[in-house]
């Protein structure tokens, strides 16, 4: 009877911290609700009901350069890729990670009412053969308007420009390729990036 009592005490008073977004019990929930995405995440900050997090998306050779599609007579083909496709589903898997990333956050802990994510990937490493972050894409969102997504009608990318705020992406050129973005002038993404592990992240 004891050790239920004390074990019940124990939940709702975990329970009550995290309500109130207590920086290291929420910190510790989403760490480790990430653990088994497919694209690494990890929790920046905690600062009263937003959480600030950061995704690693992959490079763009993720994307193949052919797919498979049928002829007019109905016989199978595998057909080469254009630029303007390889670069849309680019986009696509940028935002899509990153969304999964938020949802994710949001829906295991209930206390939090926005979070700001930034999407960085591996940057080629330079004369001295050390690697940095480089940033893709960052916005904010927040919990009550992306209870309104039509998330099995949207693209990820649209959702991404439509029901954030805040948001910063860098597309080059008519195929709206998606480019590093300039941390001179962003110092907000700067910020965040700056305090990101890429031992701890990745």
């Amino acid at each position: 009877m004891r050790q239920r009592d004390e074990r019940a005490a124990f939940l709702s008073d975990w329970w009550a911290k995290l309500l109130r977004n207590d920086p290291d019990v929420t910190e510790e929930l989403l760490t480790r609700a990430f653990e088994d995405n497919d694209a690494a995440a990890a929790v920046l900050s905690i600062d009263g009901p937003e959480a600030s997090l950061v995704v690693m998306v992959p490079d763009d050779t993720v994307v193949p350069d052919r797919f498979p599609t049928t002829t007019d007579a109905g016989n199978l083909s595998i057909r080469k890729m254009t630029k303007k496709d390889r670069d849309a589903y680019y986009r696509e898997l940028v935002a899509g990670d990153l969304l999964v990333t938020v949802r994710e956050a949001l829906a295991v802990a209930p206390g939090l009412t926005s979070a700001r994510i930034v999407a960085v990937r591996t940057a080629a490493p330079n004369g001295f053969g050390a690697v940095a972050a480089e940033a893709l894409a960052a916005a904010a969102f927040d919990r009550t308007t992306l209870n309104g997504v039509a998330w099995d009608q949207a693209s990820a990318t649209s959702i991404l420009h439509d029901a954030s705020t805040d948001l910063v992406v860098n597309y080059r050129g008519a195929a709206l390729t998606v480019a590093p973005i300039d941390l001179s002038k962003e110092p907000d993404v700067a910020d965040l990036v700056a305090a990101i592990d890429l031992d701890e992240s990745s």
